[in-house]
């Protein structure tokens, strides 16, 4: 619509969130990261570890892709890690009990 509306001269682009994520023995928390790095004050949103496990697709050497899934194996959230902070990806994995 938004082309239609502009004669073509505006697109619409999905811009990637960073998220600060903190992992305690009961579920994992979500945190909004501002451009500058700092975390936004309160949780966006929560999973329970218990309702989630994880796979690991393969991935090559710039991105580390972390996808979890439910019971059922359907997706909850598919989490990428860029090259900077890969490891930390892989230690969310390996947390999570990652085959």
């Amino acid at each position: 619509m938004a082309g239609a509306l502009t004669a073509g001269t505006m697109t619409i682009v999905d811009v990637p969130r960073t998220w600060g994520i903190l992992l305690t023995d009961r579920r994992l928390l979500f945190f909004t990261v501002n451009n500058l790095g700092k975390v936004v004050p309160g949780i966006e949103f929560t999973i329970p570890r218990a309702d989630v496990t994880v796979i690991t697709p393969p991935t090559g050497r710039v991105m580390r892709v972390v996808q979890l899934v439910d019971e059922d194996g359907e997706d909850v959230l598919r989490l990428h890690f860029p090259a900077v902070v890969r490891r930390d990806g892989e230690a969310l994995a390996a947390a999570l009990g990652a085959p």
